[in-house]
């Protein structure tokens, strides 16, 4: 009778023990699938703003950016936020976003429309460009290091 006890409570935690294992694994699927088809819209809207601040490379530097040319830029980046790219970006993007934007209308109110940004008005507006460049590469995870082998990084060649 022991026996059959022992079968009887070692099938019911085995039941117990499968179902919890195929609900945890439905609710990784579930949440990787969403985790994909975030990245997947991300991608699309990320690479418009992308194009955009490249208004302001680091190299080699534009000399022809007026400070008109800087508010086009602002309203567009809105543009593009409140277009519904807002809704996608993380919390670091989002704040990445509000800095850049607070700067690039900083920067836009010290010149007359047509005069070229000077140097530091141009760094000032570059840096927050690529901080918000940045936060979207970290939303993708796609600045990620490549795997290593042996201990050493390994590069195409």
């Amino acid at each position: 009778m022991g026996e059959i006890w022992t079968v009887i409570i070692s099938a019911l935690i085995g039941g117990v023990v499968s179902y919890a294992g195929a609900m945890v694994k439905n609710a990784l699927e579930v949440r990787r699938a969403i985790d994909d088809r975030l990245r997947e819209k991300r991608e699309l809207l990320y690479e418009t703003v992308w194009k955009q601040t490249g208004l302001l490379p680091r190299r080699p530097r534009t000399d022809t950016v007026s400070y008109s040319r800087l508010s086009e830029l602002a309203v567009g980046i809105r543009d593009w936020y409140y277009g519904g790219a807002g809704l996608y970006l993380s919390g670091g993007s989002r704040r990445a976003y509000s800095a850049a934007m607070d700067i690039l209308e900083s920067v836009r109110k010290r010149g007359q429309p047509e005069a070229v940004l000077n140097d530091n008005d141009y760094e000032e507006a570059r840096k927050a460009c690529s901080t918000l460049r940045t936060w979207l590469t970290r939303d993708l995870l796609s600045r990620r290091s490549s795997p290593r082998l042996f201990g050493k990084r390994r590069y195409p060649d």
